[in-house]
C-alpha cells in the first residue's frame, strides 16, 4: 500500500529505491539474512536528512548479484547465457 501524498508505481514497475523488506524479497531471500549478508556488503542510501531512511539502490544490488554470480568481473561486464546464445543465433530465424 502506498502513501496517499506518493503515486503508485504502473503493475510491474519495480521501484529504484528498495526498503530493506523490499531488497530481500527482489534478491529472493529474508530481510534478517539480506542484513546479515548482502545489507552489509551494498551500502544502503540515506533518502532523508535524519539519516533514519534508508533505501537500497535495485541496480547496486543488480551489480553486486553480476559480481558474485560471475557475470561481471571487474572492469568488463561478462555476457550472460542467453546474451551469448542471442549472439550466436541465426539472423535468418
Amino acid at each position: 500500500m502506498t502513501a496517499p501524498d506518493r503515486p503508485a508505481l504502473p503493475p510491474g514497475m519495480t521501484p529504484r529505491l528498495l526498503t530493506r523488506e523490499q531488497a530481500a524479497a527482489y534478491c529472493g531471500i529474508s530481510p534478517a539474512y539480506f542484513s546479515e549478508t548482502i545489507g552489509k556488503e551494498v551500502p544502503p542510501v540515506r533518502v532523508r536528512k535524519d539519516g533514519k531512511t534508508m533505501r537500497w539502490d535495485r541496480v547496486a544490488l543488480d551489480a553486486w548479484i553480476d559480481q558474485k554470480s560471475g557475470l561481471y568481473n571487474g572492469g568488463e561486464r561478462q555476457r550472460s547465457i542467453a546474451e551469448r546464445l542471442n549472439a550466436n543465433a541465426d539472423p535468418r530465424r
